[in-house]
C-alpha cells in the first residue's frame, strides 16, 4: 500500500508498520511536525579564501551578481532598473562551511503511569517526527526511557526498538531530580516529552507535555510544546480509531500472536457457531458431535486443542451447567435427556411437529445449535418454532420432569454469566392465549434467580434481533425492522442505525463514546466492521469468505468461519485478533 504523499517525508520510519496503522499513524506525525519544526541549525560563515559558491541567491553583494545581470545593464537599462526595484537580481551564493562538530538530538520519553495509553501512541508518532527532524538536520538522533536505570540510549527506530519502546511502559513515576541528571551528558538539542513531573525539571531542554483528554465523547490528548528560540505552542490531538490505538499500544507488527492452530478437517464445524455463556469456549456442531474450541485470553496466551463431544443423538443445545459442558439431545425414542457435566439424564417427552406447545419440538440435524438457559435448576431451550421452554432438572424430576412454556415468538435467546438469561420475544401470561400475540409488540426479558425484569419494544414484526449484556446495565437490543434501519434500544435511549448495503448484521455493541454500534460483515463477506452514528470502524479482515460468524453475549469477542474451514477468533475488548483455527485434511 503506497502512503498519501502528505506523508512521504516520514515514509521511511512508517514503513516498519503494517499499511492500515502507518497511515492512521501517519496523521498524528504529521500534526506533529507541526508543532516540532525543523531542527535549528547553526549558521555558518561565508569564507571568501578560495572556497567558491554553491548556488544562486535573490540577496548579495552587486560584486556578486552575475554577469547576465550586467549585460541588462548595458542593453536594457530600464529592465534592470526594474528588476532591481523587484529583488529579482540574480546573486552568486558564498559556499559556507558547516558546524566543525557532530550535532546530536537527543529525545527522552517518560514511561509512567501518568502517560499509559493514549498519551503513548503520541510517544511512538514523536519518536517518528523526531527521528526524520534530525536525520533532515544531517544530526545524529537517540532516544531512551526517562525510568531506565540503566539510562540507556538507542540510536535506531526499527521493528525491534519499537517494541521494546511500547514494552517500557511502567508504574513508575519521575522526578526532576532523575531528569536533571539525564541532562548533564546530553547534547544541546533535548527533547523531553512525558508528563508534568517528567516536563518540569526539563531546565532549558525542549519538552512536549502529553495530557490524556478524560472525556466520554472524545478520544484526545492535549500537546504543550515548549523549545528554545521559539514561542509556545499547543494543540488538542484527536487519536485515531480505537482498534488501530489498541493494536498499536500491543502488538503493532503481530509479533506476539501464536501460530495457528491445525486440527483435523473431519471436526470441521458444520453449522452455526455458539458461545458459552462466560466466553471461555466456543461450540460447533460437527458431522459427529459438538466441537469446543478454547478462546484465549489474549494473542499471546496459549491455546489448548479443540475437544471434540460425541453424541449419537441429535444435539439441540449446549451450555453450561454446574460450569461443565452439558448437551441437550434428543434420544432415538422421542425423549429429551441431558448429558455430561453433573446432571441427571431427564425422560422428558417431546411433541411431535403439530400446532400443540405443550412440549418442544423435537429438533433436528438441519436446526441451528441453541444455548442451554441455565437458571438454577432448570435449563431453558428455544425450539424451532421460537417457543421458549424451562425444563425442570433437578433429580426429584428426572422420572417425569415438567415443562413451562416461558415465551413465544422468541427471536434470540443468550445465556447470562453466572446464571439467566435473557431474550426478545413474548413473555406468556397465565391464562391468556398466544393467538393475539402475533403481531404485539415484543419485550426483552432477563431472568435471574426468580425474578424477570421486562421492556416492551416498540415493534413486533421483527425480522432478527441481537442482545448483549453490558455488565449491571439492561440488555442492549438490535431489532432487524422490514424495510427501515435497525433499531437500537438500551440504557433509555433509542437510535436508528442502518447497515452498509450488502452488508450482514451479526450483533449489537456498546463503543465507547461514539454509542451503540451494529458489527456487520461487509458485501464482500471478508471485512468485519463496527458501524456507529459517528463513526465506522473496521475490526478486521477474514483469511477467506465468511460463511458463520457468531459474538458472545458480551460483545467482547467475535468469531467468525470461513468457506476454507479456518476459523478466526478477535477481541473486541483488546482490539485484537486472539487465534486461528485451520481445520485441515492430514498430508
Amino acid at each position: 500500500m503506497e502512503l498519501p504523499p502528505a506523508l512521504k517525508p516520514w515514509a521511511a520510519e512508517l514503513a516498519i508498520f503494517p499499511p492500515e496503522i502507518a497511515v492512521a499513524l501517519g496523521g498524528v506525525v504529521r500534526r506533529l511536525a507541526q508543532l516540532v519544526g525543523p531542527m535549528r541549525t547553526e549558521r555558518s560563515i561565508a569564507v571568501a579564501d578560495g572556497s567558491g559558491f554553491d548556488g544562486l541567491d535573490r540577496r548579495g553583494s552587486y560584486e556578486r551578481l552575475l554577469l547576465s545581470e550586467w549585460l541588462l545593464a548595458d542593453e536594457l537599462p530600464d529592465e534592470f532598473t526594474r528588476r532591481a526595484a523587484v529583488g529579482e537580481h540574480m546573486f552568486l551564493r558564498p559556499a559556507r562551511r558547516g558546524p566543525s562538530h557532530a550535532r546530536t538530538s537527543i529525545a527522552l520519553f517518560d514511561a509512567g503511569p501518568s502517560q499509559l495509553g493514549s498519551p503513548r501512541l503520541v510517544h511512538i508518532a514523536l519518536l517518528i517526527v523526531l527521528a526524520r527532524r534530525a536525520a533532515a538536520g544531517n544530526a545524529t538522533f537517540r532516544w531512551g526511557i526517562l525510568q531506565s536505570p540503566e539510562r540507556t540510549l538507542r540510536d535506531d527506530v526499527t521493528r525491534a526498538s519499537l517494541l521494546s519502546f511500547v514494552s517500557a511502559s511502567t508504574v513508575r513515576t519521575i522526578d526532576r531530580g532523575t531528569v536533571a541528571s539525564w541532562l548533564e551528558s546530553t547534547s544541546d538539542d533535548v527533547w523531553i516529552v512525558g508528563g508534568e513531573d517528567a516536563t518540569a525539571g526539563a531546565g532549558a531542554a525542549s519538552r512536549v507535555l502529553v495530557r490524556d483528554v478524560l472525556s466520554l465523547h472524545r478520544r484526545a490528548v492535549t500537546l504543550e510544546v515548549r523549545a528554545p528560540h521559539a514561542p509556545p505552542r499547543g494543540a488538542t490531538l484527536d487519536l485515531p480509531p480505537e482498534p488501530i490505538t489498541a493494536r498499536l499500544l500491543r502488538d503493532p507488527f503481530g509479533a506476539g500472536q501464536t501460530a495457528p492452530t491445525r486440527a483435523d478437517a473431519t471436526d470441521a464445524p458444520t453449522a452455526n457457531l455458539l458461545f458459552s455463556d462466560n466466553a471461555s469456549k466456543l461450540f460447533a456442531r460437527t458431522s459427529d458431535g459438538v466441537l469446543a474450541i478454547p478462546i484465549p485470553n489474549s494473542a499471546r496466551a496459549g491455546v489448548g486443542q479443540p475437544k471434540l463431544l460425541r453424541s449419537p443423538d441429535v444435539i439441540a443445545a449446549i451450555g453450561r451447567v454446574h460450569k461443565r459442558p452439558t448437551m441437550l439431545v434428543a434420544t432415538s425414542n422421542g425423549r429429551l435427556a441431558l448429558r455430561g457435566g453433573r446432571v441427571a439424564p431427564l425422560g422428558l417427552s417431546t411433541s411431535e411437529r403439530d400446532p400443540e406447545e405443550t412440549a418442544p419440538w423435537p429438533p433436528s440435524e438441519r436446526d441451528a445449535l441453541r444455548p442451554l438457559l441455565v437458571r438454577g435448576e432448570t435449563v431453558g431451550f428455544v425450539d424451532a418454532r421460537g417457543l421458549l421452554f424451562e425444563i425442570d432438572a433437578s433429580a426429584a424430576a428426572v422420572a417425569a420432569p415438567p415443562t413451562a412454556l416461558v415465551a413465544r415468538f422468541v427471536k434470540i435467546a443468550i445465556p447470562i454469566r453466572g446464571g439467566g438469561y435473557a431474550f426478545v420475544g413474548r413473555q406468556v401470561e397465565p391464562g391468556r392465549g398466544g393467538e393475539d400475540d402475533a403481531f404485539a409488540p415484543l419485550q426483552v426479558c432477563t431472568v435471574i434467580g426468580d425474578s424477570t425484569t421486562r421492556r416492551e419494544l416498540e415493534h413486533g414484526v421483527v425480522s432478527e434481533a441481537f442482545l448483549t449484556m453490558v455488565g449491571m446495565a439492561p440488555p442492549l437490543v438490535a431489532l432487524g425492522v422490514p424495510a427501515r434501519p435497525y433499531v437500537i434500544s438500551g440504557g433509555g435511549a433509542c437510535r436508528e442505525l442502518s447497515a452498509p448495503i450488502g452488508a450482514r448484521v451479526i450483533g449489537v455493541h456498546r463503543m465507547d463514546a461514539n454509542g451503540p454500534a451494529l458489527l456487520t460483515i461487509d458485501a464482500t463477506r471478508r471485512v468485519v466492521s463496527s458501524i456507529a452514528l459517528s463513526a465506522d470502524v473496521e475490526l478486521f479482515r477474514a483469511p477467506g469468505e465468511i460463511t458463520s460468524a457468531a459474538v458472545d453475549t458480551t460483545a467482547s469477542t467475535i468469531a467468525v468461519l470461513t468457506k476454507e474451514s479456518r476459523l478466526v477468533l478477535y477481541s473486541l475488548a483488546r482490539h485484537e485478533l486472539l487465534h486461528t483455527f485451520e481445520f485441515r485434511s492430514p498430508r
